[in-house]
């Protein structure tokens, strides 16, 4: 998990108006409230189909619109679905069914807004690529029960940066056979790849590579974001920079029937690329997995699954490896998703011991972005990861996105997907090298509840022959796995505690006892 402002598509009857030879807007807005959009031919030529997304900020926050969804302050968004619009042609957004955090005509406040068209299905965000078309900012002002009429222009195209390689930061780029067969489109695997200063001036030496999973809404470039500024043990090892992000955003390299066999296509088709463009060890103990919250999730979703390709995991704040506790949902227990047996609605995001986002709230603004199922947000990509579906090739949801009550007859296909029980059902097979190599880390007072599904499996793995979940030294620490729980520690501040430092040290450890650096 990483929230979208941190770092972190149901059904609907469709209206169509005939124009010419094609067909254009979809849900029919009703009198009153309504904002209506429109791009020129210089910007697309060609009919538009996708989803019209509005969505706004507080004036005056310096937020920009299209950082949304806001968790930590739930803002308006509405979208409506579009087929076929042209050029010139109005698509018009009123009270629709896709409305957060109520119908249009409730809005009440001044807003920044801006408005997105989003024609991409190859990436699950909204305002992660070139082809999607989106508007200035516009100053709106919405009067409860008032009707509010505006008017916006699409006058661009979503940016996205293109980092430029440097003699230590490679960008890879792989076809992938699997997700090509899979989708039924060419499908590129990506890495970003960060060499040691010296790499050049070694051409017979041979390295050991940490691979680093980045959170929600992460990409490879986070490569650049370092500059190659590893330092220490950097400068032993090769770190590279995987890239999760597919049709649903982040897939956690968890092989499914919605975002295909990622995992599989990692582990066979780029690792062995990258071992042979880059010098590398190919060897388990060469290869070492780490990253935070959903890039926590993925390192520890590698090394259970592919358990001898791998050599080692140091996973911080994962998102959830019990789905006992899924933030606070239990999945096979529960019988629904936004509120507790007392009827009160379950926190999603928690600051300083306070509840700034609800579950509801979380889904309500991913079912305003698309009530199919296919939002590309948190909630929505863990549905492509773990759950079936729909008929419309969008992600089951396995709660009722209105609603939140659970479906019972999905809780059995979760289970294959279960940290926990992966673990427990194979800890016969796979059990010693996780008592070797599988390391977690998270803070006990995670800001979203990630905790809990921590504390389940340590007490979990704790009855399981030869796991102990605590060692005192570095260097126990680096020859055994283990479960941490930091006391005081939140998703946001592990580093505070010496978290990077230790992982650091440990891994070092590791890598020298295998006779992997000096």
């Amino acid at each position: 998990m990483n929230h979208t402002s941190t770092l972190r598509r149901f059904v609907l009857p469709v209206l169509f108006v005939v124009t010419g030879a094609f067909a254009a807007v979809t849900e029919p807005a009703i009198a009153g409230d309504e904002v209506v959009v429109t791009f020129d031919a210089n910007l697309r030529e060609q009919p538009a189909t996708g989803r019209l997304i509005l969505l706004m900020a507080k004036a005056g926050s310096g937020a920009d619109p299209l950082d949304a969804p806001f968790w930590n302050d739930p803002q308006p968004i509405c979208s409506i679905a579009v087929i076929g619009v042209r050029p010139g042609e109005a698509m018009r957004i009123g009270d629709v069914d896709a409305t957060f955090p109520g119908p249009m005509s409730t809005f009440d406040g001044e807003y920044t807004v801006r408005a997105v068209l989003d024609v991409d299905s190859t990436t699950g965000s909204f305002n992660n690529c070139e082809a999607n078309l989106v508007s200035e900012p516009v100053h709106m002002t919405w009067r409860s029960g008032d009707d509010d009429h505006y008017a916006i222009a699409l006058t661009g195209h979503i940016e996205v940066p293109h980092p430029q390689e440097t003699d230590r930061v490679k960008e890879v780029v792989v076809h992938s056979e699997r997700l090509s067969t899979f989708f039924g489109r060419d499908v590129m695997l990506r890495a970003g790849v960060v060499l040691p200063s010296d790499y050049a001036e070694h051409p017979d030496r041979q390295y050991a590579a940490i691979y680093h999973s980045p959170g929600f809404g992460g990409r490879h470039f986070d490569a650049w974001g370092r500059g190659g500024n590893h330092g220490g043990l950097g400068e032993q090892v090769i770190n590279i920079y995987v890239d999760p992000d597919g049709p649903n955003n982040h897939h956690l390299f968890v092989n499914s029937v919605n975002n295909g066999p990622v995992g599989d296509a990692l582990v066979h088709e780029l690792i062995p690329e990258l071992e042979r463009r880059f010098r590398l060890v190919a060897k388990p103990e060469a290869r070492l997995l780490t990253g935070h919250s959903s890039g926590g999730f993925t390192s520890v979703w590698l090394q259970v699954n592919y358990p001898e390709t791998f050599g080692g995991c140091w996973a911080t704040g994962p998102d959830p490896v019990d789905f006992r506790a899924f933030q606070l949902v239990n999945v096979y227990d529960d019988e629904n998703a936004y509120v507790d047996a007392e009827g009160r609605d379950r926190p999603s995001v928690i600051m300083g011991g306070r509840t700034v986002c609800t579950i509801r709230q979380e889904n309500g603004m991913e079912y305003a972005l698309d009530p199919t199922g296919g939002a590309g947000q948190q909630w929505s990509s863990w549905m492509a990861c773990f759950s079936k579906k729909r008929a419309n090739g969008q992600p089951v949801s396995i709660w009722d996105l209105k609603t939140g009550k659970i479906d019972p007859t999905l809780r059995d296909y979760w289970k294959k997907s279960d940290v926990r029980l992966i673990l427990e059902s194979r800890w016969k097979d796979i059990g010693p090298l996780m008592c070797e190599r599988l390391r977690i880390i998270c803070g006990d007072h995670d800001n979203f509840s990630l905790n809990e599904a921590v504390q389940l499996l340590r007490e979990s793995l704790d009855k399981l022959p030869g796991w102990q979940s605590e060692w005192a030294t570095p260097e126990e620490r680096a020859s055994h796995g283990y479960i941490t729980l930091v006391p005081g520690g939140t998703h946001m501040n592990l580093g505070m505690y010496g978290v990077s430092r230790r992982i650091a040290e440990e891994m070092e450890i590791d890598l020298r006892r295998h006779g992997l650096i000096e």
